[in-house]
């Protein structure tokens, strides 16, 4: 199987198929050329969340209403920081958005000339619009 693939929301087909989750940059100007993507992987994924849980409280039932789940995931989220192994796969994750800010500094380390950076409509968002 290939590495970080998992299942991700596909919001047109209202699915879930097992894919990766990849955030691109492209230079356009007036072509169109690809500069680089990163892989996004999910929390739960990236720190082998259910995993620690299990080790952690014994307990294998996880099929919850996502209210409840939300609420578990708070009142566990700082015993598991307690383990290492854990923390330093928290610390490591980055968010979709984090990700496209890597990607804009990256393009600018490259010393590219642009005036307009143009995005989904997802990434606006305070955090990105600040960057």
């Amino acid at each position: 199987m290939f590495e970080y693939v998992a299942r991700h929301y596909h919001h047109a087909e209202n699915r879930y198929p097992l894919s990766h989750n990849l955030v691109t940059s492209h230079y356009v100007w007036p072509n169109s050329l690809s500069l680089d993507f990163l892989i996004y992987r999910r929390y739960e994924e990236q720190t082998r969340w259910e995993e620690f849980v299990k080790n952690c409280f014994q307990t294998a039932r996880f099929q919850r209403p996502r209210r409840r789940a939300n609420n578990f995931s708070k009142e566990v989220a700082p015993l598991l920081l307690l383990d290492e192994e854990f923390r330093a796969a928290h610390e490591q994750f980055k968010t979709k958005i984090t990700l496209a800010k890597i990607l804009l500094e990256q393009a600018i380390d490259h010393n590219l000339s642009f005036e307009v950076v143009l995005f989904d409509g997802w990434y606006l968002a305070q955090e990105f619009g600040r960057h």
